[in-house]
């Protein structure tokens, strides 16, 4: 049995949904990416600055407001003098997602979509490598553990995300009403809470 991310699948699944509500569902990964960004971004004194970028995902998704293009987001990038830490290895991969969005923009390229919803379910997959291994010093990487971190909680949590974000986006009968619905429980369901960052960050520690 598998819980894994299928790139074919995904993108099968996309082709069925219009334009918008294919972005719409990319946004709603993307933004369940975001809490490594903002505990990075405010820990640099630019916690401002990491809800403007969300408010202006979800302006994309709602009314093709433009997305900062990818020049703009290599700044949003931590510096090379910055220390490297849990989170700024995850803001990282968000953005990195980010810029996907941003070629998408650029191209139309519906690929660019599913490697987002691709970004989301491998972040939640480090985090959960991350809990297990480090949690359990000198664990060793055996198809145990693999089989492990593929079903954990969090992995299968942002798996089941996404399919409840198609689901919404086949059945709503407005855009307004899918970007506000998906707006509010992308939030309520990131890959990473802030709880389970903090967990993270006091094992990296520890």
């Amino acid at each position: 049995m598998s819980n894994r991310f299928d790139r074919k699948h995904d993108l099968n699944v996309l082709d069925g949904l219009t334009g918008e509500r294919r972005i719409a569902v990319a946004v709603a990964a993307l933004d369940r990416m975001i809490v490594p960004y903002l505990f990075w971004s405010t820990g640099h004194g630019l916690a401002e600055a990491g809800d403007k970028l969300r408010e202006n995902l979800w302006s994309y998704a709602a009314a093709g407001e433009p997305v900062p293009d990818e020049q703009s987001v290599e700044q949003l990038y931590p510096g090379p003098g910055d220390a490297v830490t849990l989170e700024s290895a995850y803001a990282e991969s968000f953005l990195e997602a980010l810029q996907l969005l941003a070629l998408f923009a650029e191209t139309g390229d519906p690929m660019r979509l599913v490697e987002i919803r691709e970004a989301a379910y491998s972040m939640a997959d480090a985090a959960a490598s991350d809990m297990l291994v480090r949690a359990g010093a000198g664990v060793r990487w055996t198809p145990e553990v693999e089989s492990a971190v593929s079903f954990h909680p969090w992995v299968s949590r942002e798996l089941q995300a996404q399919d409840a974000d198609v689901v919404a986006a086949s059945g709503a009968d407005r855009l307004d009403a899918l970007v506000n619905g998906l707006r509010a429980t992308s939030k309520t369901k990131p890959v990473v809470s802030e709880e389970e960052f903090g967990m993270m960050r006091s094992y990296q520690s520890g």
